[in-house]
């Protein structure tokens, strides 16, 4: 262990603009996922994310995991699971997803390091719909749903 990278070899800093730079780069390129679909209850609830907007959390003494708020506009579809000819509904939102992140090296030193993130922190607060009526069901829905989402990407890619 070093005593000032920690567990690892290099440690870099960089500007919360030029991670923000970078997302928006990998979302143009689609190298960031920006759709999901998921089953939830009885609906099919498929989301398509803008550009989001990155804003990095310091570490908390707590648990020691970084955070990141990722800011996008959502277009929100769902319908009855059973019926594919249903229109549903359409929904914008603007969503701020909180992830907790994690560096976690490859299983061997030819493997690439991953960037480990969880969503579950999302909260129905975190979700403002567009137009009105205010939805807090539907809000409530898609915090869960968001919060399902955890994954892993090699560091520096999508």
């Amino acid at each position: 262990m070093n005593a000032i990278t920690g567990d690892y070899d290099v440690v870099i800093q960089i500007q919360e603009s030029v991670v923000n730079d970078i997302f928006s780069a990998m979302h143009a390129a689609g190298a960031v996922q920006h759709r999901f679909v998921f089953a939830y209850q009885d609906q099919r609830i498929d989301l398509q994310m803008g550009r989001p907007s990155i804003v990095l959390s310091p570490v908390t003494p707590a648990d020691q995991r970084p955070r990141a708020l990722a800011t996008a506009r959502v277009l929100v579809q769902s319908r009855p699971l059973a019926d594919a000819s249903a229109l549903g509904t359409v929904r914008v939102a603007t969503i701020t997803a909180r992830a907790a992140l994690a560096c976690v090296p490859g299983a061997s030193s030819s493997d690439q390091m991953s960037i480990q993130y969880d969503w579950a922190e999302t909260t129905a607060a975190d979700i403002v719909l567009a137009g009105s009526p205010d939805d807090p069901n539907l809000r409530d829905m898609l915090a869960k749903v968001i919060g399902r989402i955890r994954g892993s990407n090699p560091a520096g890619s999508g």
